[in-house]
């Protein structure tokens, strides 16, 4: 909403948690973002961890915190960014990335994320739970657009020439006008492109047993792309 900020978004949260717990809540299941912190310089991470730090401190019996990156779901529709992305790709001789495109991402399919949260949500007992919604995918960005560019059968040419990530956001905005939306928002680049969109326990087993993007692209691949679904 016009004027709403990240720091109105917590307090929010926050009075929702009290009210939660006055009304006799036993158990919250939040949904964060990994690797987030309360002195990240990025406001909406800075966001989530405050959020995060309201539930462990709400007095509520038991909670659980789910840390995604990113989700991509069964429909091109639920998949704005890969979706526009091979929007993109079909339409355009070069698809390019921020930084040396070396940066990773761990995203999660919807379903996946649906049965964490349900997992966790379910659970009778006290016990507190804070787990990594990351995929078993890790691939770098340079691999995973390219991959994607095979998937749709594009010939554009997936390029990283070490641009800065408000330079490209800057280079799309003709696609903004075009679209009516915002292709790709500088803030998201950057939690990108610092480390940002990967687990923060690449240990944990349940990783390995969730679907993974890079063959979920193949699966969709000729279904993405074909229509522009706006994130307005």
């Amino acid at each position: 909403m016009d004027g709403d900020t990240h720091e109105k978004a917590v307090e929010r949260v926050a009075t929702l948690f009290e009210a939660a717990r006055a009304a006799g809540v036993h158990r919250i299941v939040f949904s964060s973002h990994t690797q987030c912190s309360l002195d990240s310089p990025y406001k909406y991470i800075a966001g989530k961890a405050q959020a995060c730090e309201a539930l462990r401190n709400s007095g509520i019996p038991a909670y659980g915190i789910v840390r995604p990156c990113g989700i991509f779901g069964d429909t091109p529709k639920e998949s704005l960014l890969f979706n526009s992305a091979a929007w993109v790709m079909r339409r355009t001789p070069m698809f390019l990335l921020p930084s040396d495109g070396q940066a990773r991402f761990q995203p999660i399919h919807v379903r996946d994320m649906a049965e964490l949260m349900h997992k966790i949500g379910s659970d009778k007992t006290t016990q507190s739970w804070e787990k990594d919604a990351c995929g078993p995918d890790a691939p770098t960005a340079l691999e995973l657009f390219t991959h994607l560019k095979k998937a749709i059968n594009s010939r554009a040419i997936v390029a990283a020439p070490g641009l800065s990530t408000s330079l490209v956001s800057k280079l799309s905005t003709p696609i903004n006008w075009y679209t009516k939306d915002i292709l790709l928002d500088t803030d998201d680049l950057d939690l990108m492109c610092n480390g940002l969109t990967v687990a923060n326990d690449p240990t944990d087993p349940d990783i390995a047993t969730r679907r993974s993007i890079l063959s979920w692209l193949d699966e969709v691949g000729d279904d993405l792309g074909q229509e522009y679904f706006s994130s307005i």
